[in-house]
């Protein structure tokens, strides 16, 4: 009984506290709910950001011509054609003539395609392609040109190698008219500047043939510069600096801004406005009511002036008939004036 009462007595004093309590026991809840909110809100915002953001610029493609080597051009116009040719870097002429790139393809045998990434079309269906003919052994193909002289093509060829300026009063016109049909802006560029830093030398007094002619000049830069290197629109400045179109003639075949590209053509239809500015009557005078004897003397001295230049431009419109030198523009420019004059003469 003594064993038993010592097994079963109770200690006194406060029991210790050996197991955690049932509040300390019970699992606290974990915050799943409140951290997929978070992602989802940070998800949202993300998606918010993006659709707000401009999209990626695209990385233009990098023109790739066929590997270089001669390539030989025969021609059928001009002095020398049949018997003389030139040669060139055929990847020299393909980068510089997208319209040529489909026969210069077709001639080098280049597994390129001409629409693939050229930019402009082939025309190889009236560029005839000869059988390869070499004429040094490192030559392997040949093109014939139906269009332009031996002395035309190898002033377009010394432009894109970066020789001396070859560009002159004697052959800027057909390098336009090479430039604008096989849209080598390099070669149009360079024409664009030489006209422009030679403005002086131009006059009404020149033959109509001639560049030097204002009306020719004028035509030239109307038919041939004018929106040719970009859709973009133009700056409207009208004058432009001499020395930097005469460094921009000789620094190579840079291309154009489209702006500067404008001004040059401004600047070329001011001076043609200048030099017919002596036949524009600008008498003060209200129809019915101007006096001629009290104004005699003004418009004695608006005479003297315009009677030459009157006389120049009937000559010169006389000589335009029935050929394809003036563009309509620069006619209905020279017709705006006189009718002008004589409406004000007469009213």
């Amino acid at each position: 009984m003594a064993l038993r009462a010592s097994m079963t007595a109770v200690p006194k004093g406060p029991v210790p506290r050996l197991l955690p309590s049932a509040a300390r026991l019970r699992p606290q809840p974990r915050p799943l709910m409140t951290a997929r909110a978070n992602n989802g809100q940070q998800q949202e915002a993300n998606i918010n950001a993006s659709a707000g953001a401009s999209p990626p610029e695209k990385q233009k493609a990098t023109l790739v011509a066929p590997g270089s080597s001669l390539l030989v051009l025969s021609f059928k116009q001009g002095v020398g054609s049949g018997t003389k040719v030139l040669e060139v870097d055929r990847a020299l002429l393909w980068h510089a003539s997208p319209v040529l790139r489909g026969a210069i393809e077709s001639a080098a045998g280049s597994n390129h395609s001409s629409g693939g990434g050229a930019g402009g079309s082939s025309t190889a269906s009236v560029l005839p392609i000869k059988a390869a003919a070499a004429t040094t052994a490192t030559a392997t193909a040949s093109l014939a040109l139906d269009y332009g002289s031996p002395a035309d093509w190898e002033a377009v060829l010394q432009v894109l190698q970066l020789k001396a300026p070859p560009v002159d009063w004697a052959n800027v016109e057909q390098l336009l008219r090479l430039a604008d049909k096989y849209d080598m802006d390099a070669v149009r560029s360079t024409c664009a500047a030489f006209l422009a830093c030679n403005i002086s030398q131009m006059a009404l007094s020149h033959p109509l043939d001639s560049p030097r002619n204002l009306l020719h000049a004028a035509s030239l830069a109307e038919r041939y510069l004018k929106d040719r290197f970009s859709s973009s629109a133009a700056s409207s400045t009208t004058s432009i600096s001499v020395s930097a179109a005469s460094a921009s003639a000789s620094a190579g075949p840079s291309s154009l801004s489209p702006s500067t590209a404008q001004s040059y053509v401004e600047a070329i239809s001011a001076a043609l406005g200048k030099a017919l500015e002596p036949a524009r009557f600008k008498g003060t005078y209200t129809p019915n009511s101007y006096s001629y004897s009290g104004r005699q003397p003004e418009v004695d001295t608006w005479r003297e002036n315009a009677r030459p230049v009157v006389a120049r431009l009937a000559a010169l419109m006389e000589e335009a008939k029935g050929r394809d030198i003036l563009t309509p523009d620069v006619q209905d420019q020279v017709m705006e004036l006189l009718l002008s004059s004589l409406t004000r003469l007469t009213s």
